[in-house]
C-alpha cells in the first residue's frame, strides 16, 4: 500500500484493521466451533482484497468499510443457506 502512496502509518492501521476485520468475520463464519484454517482464509482474502483496492486508488477508510462489511453479510448470508445460523455450541450438546 506504501507504494500506492498511502502513509507508512495509516498503511500500518489499515492493515491492523483489516487483520481483526478478517478474523472476527472467519470466527462468525465457523461459530460456534472456531476453524483456523477457515479463519485464516478469510483474513488472507480480506487482507488481499483491502490492499488490491487501495492499489487502485480508492481511499483507504472507504475501502475498510466495504470490504468488511461486505465480508461480513457473506458469512452470514453463507450461514444462512447453509442453514447453520442456530447450530447448537459445545454446552448445548452435553
Amino acid at each position: 500500500m506504501m507504494t500506492a502512496g498511502v502513509p507508512p502509518v495509516e498503511a500500518a492501521a489499515a492493515v491492523v484493521a483489516g487483520a481483526l476485520g478478517g478474523a472476527g468475520v472467519g470466527c462468525r463464519l465457523t461459530a460456534p466451533h472456531v476453524a483456523p484454517n477457515t479463519v485464516v482464509s478469510v483474513l488472507v482474502a480480506v487482507l488481499v482484497v483491502i490492499v488490491s483496492v487501495v492499489r487502485l486508488g480508492y481511499p483507504v477508510g472507504e475501502c475498510l468499510a466495504v470490504v468488511l462489511a461486505s465480508a461480513w453479510c457473506a458469512a452470514e448470508i453463507a450461514k444462512r443457506i447453509t442453514a447453520t445460523i442456530h447450530r447448537p455450541g459445545r454446552a448445548a450438546a452435553i
